[in-house]
Parts: C-alpha cells; structure tokens; sequence
C-alpha cells in the first residue's frame, strides 16, 4: 500500500527539538522507503513537534506541538499539501447478510487485487452485526470476497481503477446457501472481448467453484453463458456456448466429472439491465450458474 509514513525523528534537529519528516513506501515489502525528508519550517517550529497523523481523505493533517499552546502541548490541525498527502483511498463498508433472510452471516471477509500483483487485505469486521470495512488504496480492481461453510463463496468487483480522490462506499454482500434451485453469477469471470477463453484473473473464482463441488461430490450444476446485444445475435449466440463450454473444460480439467455440469448458451436473450450503455452491458456479459442437485 503506497501511503506515506510519516514520524517524527527524535535525533535529527533542524528546525526544532523534534521535527516531522516523510518518507514514503516504494514497493510491497517493508524494506524500501524514499529518503526522509523534513517537511519544512510551514509544519516544524523552534519547539517540540510530534503525533504527526493523516486521515484517510487526507485534506488536513493534525499534531502536537508546543509552539503557541495554550497548555503543555496543544492539538493543532493543518492542510496538507501534494507532497504530505496520502495516495487516495477509497473507505468500503457494509454487511454480510444471508441472500434471502436478510439476516448477518458471520463470514470469512477479504479484498483481492484482480489485476497485477494478487495482493490480499484483511479487513475490520464485526461478527455480531456482519459489518466490514475496508481501506483499499484506488487505481486498482478489487474483489470483494466472503465465505462461510454452508454458502457459496461470492466475490464481486469492485473497480477503482479510475479513482482519483478518496471517497466512501456502502457495499452489502449476499451470501447465497448451497441448496437446490439457487443461482449464482460469477462476477469475477471475465472474458476478452469476442473470444471463449477466460481472462487470467477469472481462476480464483473458478477454483472456488471447483472447491465447492468437491466438498459437495453429488452436486450437479447448470451453467448459463450470457452476453450483451452488441454484434450479430447468432454469433452472440454461438460465443456464449463456447464460452461455458470452456469453463466445463477447466472444471473437469481440476477433476469434476463431466456429467455434473450442463452447459447452455443463451446469447443475448436474457439480459439481466438494459444495454443502453456500456456498464450495464458489462453486467449483461456474465456466467451464471444454478445448482440442479446438491
């Protein structure tokens, strides 16, 4: 996470007794950092100056100082500037309900890079109330994941890739219990534009699907294959059989047995939203799948 540190350093003396210096984090160890630097007479004063913190929107700053207090050491707050602001950050909370009581679920809860390096991050979260919250670092895309024995474990994406300023989001996630007749999107399958195969990024959720039928060895599924309106509706058509096709394919490859899984194409002809623009038409390219026997 590329979010500065910032310290005092109580041996080096430039502007007072204790100055604020900064240094940031140059990769995903904790081993290499930028050199610190003081951040100038505007923050450090002749007196002490310490407890340098930054909240996560990062707009002001706060510290301890003794220079003008009116007691020992007063709590002062400053703006900050482009050189002391955090990376931006978006605040994701919400709650993990069962999908059809509504009621929380006390759930494994983590975030997972998609794209890039597969960083994972742990989260807050109270049992008690099924409440989460995330910091996730913006300018990525994210999986949103939760599992508890007894429900399928679902992920659903979360793209920052265009944030640029912090902000905070609701999300709730609904778990759905594996039983007859529930149905399930992939929200983390993707496919590259006009082909079967699925993206790189898709194999976590498909070793999910995997694990599940596993741990459930008499279960048989229907898998749905979906696209948006954009094209020829036959070829639509064709392409979305291949593309479940190819998922039955990595199934069996990890060792489910064939005749468990149904596949069906259905094109264009179900779409969930309107194709009227290009998110919704991205919601309406999607794998679906429905347990026939658990």
């Amino acid at each position: 996470m590329a979010k500065p540190s910032i310290f005092p350093v109580r041996d080096i003396r430039v502007y007072g007794e204790h100055d604020i210096f900064v240094t940031r984090r140059l990769d995903n160890t904790w081993q290499n950092w930028s050199e610190p630097e003081n951040l100038g007479p505007m923050i450090n004063t002749p007196s002490d100056d310490v407890f340098f913190s930054i909240p996560a929107s990062g707009d002001y700053a706060y510290l301890s100082s003794t220079e003008n207090s009116y007691g020992k050491e007063d709590i002062f707050r400053i703006r900050t500037t482009e050189a002391i602001k955090p990376e931006p950050v978006v605040i994701v909370s919400g709650s993990v309900l069962h999908s059809v009581t509504r009621k929380p679920v006390n759930a494994k809860i983590f975030a997972q890079v998609l794209q890039g390096e597969k960083d994972s991050i742990q989260t807050e979260y109270n049992p008690a109330t099924g409440e989460y919250k995330f910091i996730l670092p913006s300018k990525k895309l994210y999986g949103l994941n939760a599992a508890k024995e007894g429900f399928y474990p679902i992920a659903e994406e979360l793209d920052l890739r265009e944030e640029k300023r912090y902000r905070e989001l609701r999300k709730n996630l609904l778990l759905i219990p594996i039983e007859a007749g529930a149905k399930i999107t992939m929200n983390t399958v993707y496919f590259e534009q006009s082909q079967p195969e699925v993206d790189s990024s898709s194999f976590a959720e498909l070793r999910r699907l995997v694990q599940i039928m596993k741990e459930h060895p008499t279960m048989t599924i229907l898998m749905e294959g979906h696209t948006d309106n954009q094209g020829d509706f036959d070829a639509n058509l064709v392409l979305s059989q291949q593309r479940v096709d190819h998922v039955k394919s990595y199934l069996v490859f990890k060792g489910i047995s064939a005749n468990r899984i149904v596949c069906k194409g259905y094109g264009s002809s179900r779409p969930l939203v309107s194709n009227y623009s290009e998110e919704n038409r991205r919601k309406n390219r999607r794998v679906e799948f429905t347990i026939l026997t658990k």
